[in-house]
């Protein structure tokens, strides 16, 4: 339920129209989008994240990690492969 709220605030603070305009102008895949994006819209880094990656068409990944210990990993369907897993150092 809550991957649900998460979902649901992020549509209604980054809509998917906004969202994709936003890639078609800021060419290829960097990192400096996702804060651009974060910026943008006012949210976190890591909610303009998992917004960001699984929408663009080059191959990519981000980690999540806290105190050096993976949370979570999120990669679109280009990217070839992570092996990386929750609780990872």
């Amino acid at each position: 339920m809550e991957q649900q709220a998460n979902e649901f605030a992020a549509e209604l603070l980054m809509p998917a129209r906004s969202v994709a305009e936003f890639i078609r102008v800021s060419g290829d895949a960097d990192l400096t989008n996702i804060l651009e994006l974060a910026q943008l819209h006012e949210v976190s880094r890591e909610a303009a994240a998992r917004r960001y990656i699984p929408r663009i068409v080059d191959p990519a990944a981000v980690v999540f990690s806290k105190a050096g210990v993976v949370r979570y990993v999120r990669y679109n369907e280009f990217y070839p492969g992570l092996s990386v897993a929750r609780g990872h150092t």
